[in-house]
């Protein structure tokens, strides 16, 4: 547990010193800005581009803009966590400090479980900060702060968010530098992109992007949020079980 704590404050450090976590709260809190004005805006500028012909567009509603935060943070959002995450188990092999932590006496489940943990804890705060932002400017542009859908719609993308973060440090672990680990993470987001297009993707991680929008159409949806929430979840746990064993495996 001493070692778990001293590994987990200089994980911090490190995440501060080189500004990743500056870098992935700006990206996260740009897009919780933009997300409501885009939707707000849009429709106006379809609208704008009609010139003789005229374009209905229904006014745009706070659903309008959950959709347009959920594939920011989905999309970019997780690129950005697969290029700030992504090499860091790998770079620390390459430059001999995971052997030097082994040769100190930590494990290396320790060395594994304290970086992910000090990434849960840079993420959640950076997307709890992101959830406040994005709403009061709902409040000020939509008029409404919160819905009664909100919070599971929160929920399902922080699920997805920690399902990002098992897979980034699993291919963290099996790479061999961290080109090859930000590849593997990129190819992994189109890769549970594609289980969307057979009917049992419904029940998997990617699916979740899809639920936390239509959500606020369609309740008949519940029935599948909550068993993807739990298949997510239970993926993760396996996938960083993954990383901590291929870790024992490697010298």
């Amino acid at each position: 547990m001493r070692h778990f704590s001293i590994l987990l404050r200089k994980d911090f450090l490190e995440l501060f010193r080189t500004k990743r976590i500056l870098i992935v709260g700006i990206i996260f809190v740009a897009f919780a800005l933009s997300s409501p004005l885009l939707a707000k805006l849009t429709p106006e500028l379809l609208k704008s581009l009609g010139d003789n012909v005229q374009i209905i567009m229904p006014a745009a509603t706070i659903a309008d803009s959950y959709s347009q935060f959920v594939k920011n943070i989905s999309g970019i959002c997780v690129y950005a966590l697969i290029i700030a995450f992504g090499g860091l188990i790998v770079s620390e092999r390459r430059s001999g400090m995971f052997n030097n932590l082994l040769n100190n006496g930590v494990k290396k489940s320790t060395f594994v479980l304290s970086k992910i943990t000090a990434q849960i804890v840079v993420v959640t705060a950076v997307y709890v900060v992101s959830m406040l932002v994005f709403s009061f400017y709902n409040q000020i542009l939509f008029g409404e702060f919160w819905s009664p859908d909100s919070w599971l719609s929160f929920a399902m993308m922080y699920v997805f968010l920690l399902f990002a973060i098992s897979f980034i440090n699993l291919f963290s672990v099996l790479a061999k530098s961290v080109i090859m680990s930000i590849i593997f993470g990129f190819l992994m987001t189109f890769l549970i992109a594609i289980f969307d297009l057979f009917q049992f993707g419904r029940y998997l991680p990617n699916y979740l992007i899809n639920l936390s929008v239509t959500i606020f159409t369609d309740a008949a949806i519940m029935k599948y949020a909550w068993w993807n929430m739990a298949i997510t979840m239970g993926l993760s746990v396996v996938m960083v079980l993954a990383a901590i064993r291929f870790c024992k495996s490697k010298e």
